[in-house]
């Protein structure tokens, strides 16, 4: 056992209070980008500097850090784990609803994950993965761990057709990808009507960023506002991965044209609710799993069907 009672904590431990305040004003549950976003918002409210430091490996020290908060509350049974929660949600367990966040309440809850002999993190140490933190069982995998790995695996091309199909089911025209040397960083556009008629219509333009582990950054939303400014009404960003706070903030800055965030788990719930990719298992009527035949022109660089394309749950 690890004796943490004259040790410095981590700086991951300032925000085990932060993310129970968060889940509290969100209804006990939320997305974990959610969580993060009422983090440094409440933060700017108080005139606090959000914390840009890159770990080496290049991920951002603030959510690195929430992270690492947010694997304490689950091993101290304040959060529920995934097959609770569901994919991707934080959620308070009764305990969370109820537990004092004094600085002693903050000291015991790190202490459980040494007592359960979980490495505790160093402050320059990447968090494990959400799926660890959720508690998968060996040898299985959730249709959402394996969408996720078919996204983030997919070529470039066809996350771009992809998101153009979701744009057209979505009741976009004459959708097209663009994402050629020239379209200053657009990736795919159409048009959006208004009205039943179709006589009222907008132009919409996004973007595809297939990151596995970076985030996407306040820079790069200005770059493509930049090149939406002219040319469209609306942005939306589509990635595979998720956005730094000052992305989120950079996004619905006033009186600039608006870009529309859509962080991997919103994909997915989008693909869920839209029966893109997903179909009810068959073994599970009340369950999902994921349509792999629907993927594979998109698995495949050029469009075509590819024979490798299936993923597999193992």
């Amino acid at each position: 056992m690890n004796d943490t009672s004259h040790k410095k904590l981590p700086d991951s431990t300032n925000y085990i209070k932060p993310i129970v305040e968060a889940l509290r004003s969100l209804n006990g549950v939320a997305k974990a980008a959610a969580v993060k976003q009422w983090i440094a918002d409440n933060m700017a409210s108080q005139h606090q500097v959000i914390p840009d430091t890159i770990l080496a490996s290049g991920a951002q020290k603030f959510s690195n850090d929430i992270q690492w908060a947010r694997m304490y509350l689950v091993n101290a049974d304040v959060l529920e784990p995934m097959a609770v929660a569901g994919y991707g949600n934080w959620k308070l367990t009764p305990k969370g609803w109820e537990i004092e966040l004094d600085t002693a309440g903050v000291q015991t809850i790190y202490k459980t994950t040494a007592q359960k002999s979980t490495t505790p993190n160093t402050d320059n140490q990447d968090a494990p993965p959400e799926e660890a933190l959720q508690g998968e069982l060996i040898g299985t995998q959730s249709w959402e761990s394996l969408l996720k790995k078919i996204l983030i695996t997919m070529p470039d091309k066809g996350f771009e057709r992809l998101c153009a199909f979701i744009m057209t089911k979505n009741g976009l025209q004459a959708t097209k990808v663009t994402g050629q040397t020239g379209d200053g960083g657009i990736d795919g556009e159409g048009m959006l009507a208004f009205d039943d008629l179709s006589l009222i219509k907008t132009p919409v333009a996004w973007q595809c960023k297939r990151f596995e582990e970076n985030k996407v950054s306040s820079s790069q939303i200005r770059d493509f506002r930049g090149a939406v400014d002219g040319r469209a009404k609306y942005g939306l960003i589509f990635t595979t991965s998720s956005f730094t706070p000052s992305a989120e903030m950079e996004a619905r800055r006033p009186g600039a044209t608006p870009i529309e965030l859509v962080g991997l788990e919103r994909f997915i719930e989008l693909m869920k609710k839209n029966a893109i990719g997903v179909k009810p298992d068959n073994q599970n009527i009340q369950s999902l799993e994921v349509d792999q035949a629907f993927f594979a022109e998109y698995l495949h660089p050029t469009g075509g069907a590819s024979e490798n394309f299936k993923l597999t749950s193992q």
